[in-house]
């Protein structure tokens, strides 16, 4: 397990409201592992998640559910996470949470 079963529905049912192909791509990445390049937020995200479990050191839900819509956010967009510090940046969950929840506009 890298993330609660909880926390991996409730994301999973927000960004596959906002992009559902590129989110099950995430999540398969993600949840798996395999054949990922170093720099994918997947990985990178895995990797930092994984560290927690034989580490006294943890972050808290709401950074690692902000980390996860970063990752997935940069992984939509094709971006590479050449910085994994600016994916567990503390700017609270708002700015994170914006990415995946409805606006209400009308695409």
């Amino acid at each position: 397990r890298i993330l609660p079963a909880g926390q991996t529905a409730f994301l999973w049912f927000f960004m596959e409201q906002k992009a559902k192909e590129e989110t099950d791509n995430f999540f398969s990445g993600f949840l798996s592992g395999a054949n990922l390049p170093p720099q994918d937020p997947r990985l990178v995200l895995r990797t930092k998640l994984e560290s927690f479990k034989n580490s006294k050191f943890s972050w808290d839900t709401i950074a690692k559910v902000g980390a996860t819509i970063r990752a997935w956010d940069w992984f939509c967009k094709g971006k590479d996470c050449i910085y994994s510090q600016n994916m567990w940046r503390d700017d609270g969950l708002a700015s994170a949470l914006k990415l995946i929840l409805p606006t209400g506009e009308k695409e």
